[in-house]
């Protein structure tokens, strides 16, 4: 028995949200990400057509797909379908994190 051996397994992770087991829990939160992503995206078509809204379709519609490819990848099993909405996530987030500082300083709260 050497020492690797006593070196405990890390954890595994079984649920996510505290809710269902983590394959499920992943889908019903995809599924989620899509329909938010949808709604912004009809605001973005509501509201006037200038610069803004079309980045926000542009955008919308990559994260829209990246989150149905991982409906589709938990469904039949295929890990690389998970890849785009890993990447795309911690882009969101900083760019939102840009998009509020940006709205902070110009004072546009809603924007």
């Amino acid at each position: 028995m050497g020492f690797t051996d006593k070196i405990p397994k890390p954890p595994r992770l079984e649920k996510f949200c505290f809710m269902f087991d983590l394959y499920l829990s992943v889908k019903y939160t995809s599924f989620l990400m899509v329909i938010l992503w949808a709604i912004y995206a009809l605001s973005s078509i509501i509201s006037a057509v200038t610069g803004n809204s079309i980045w926000a379709m542009i955008w919308s519609v990559a994260n829209i797909v990246a989150f149905l490819g991982v409906v589709f990848g938990l469904s039949k099993n295929v890990k690389m379908y998970l890849m785009p909405a890993l990447v795309l996530c911690p882009i969101a987030v900083v760019i939102g994190c840009i998009n509020v500082i940006v709205n902070f300083v110009t004072l546009s709260i809603f924007g």
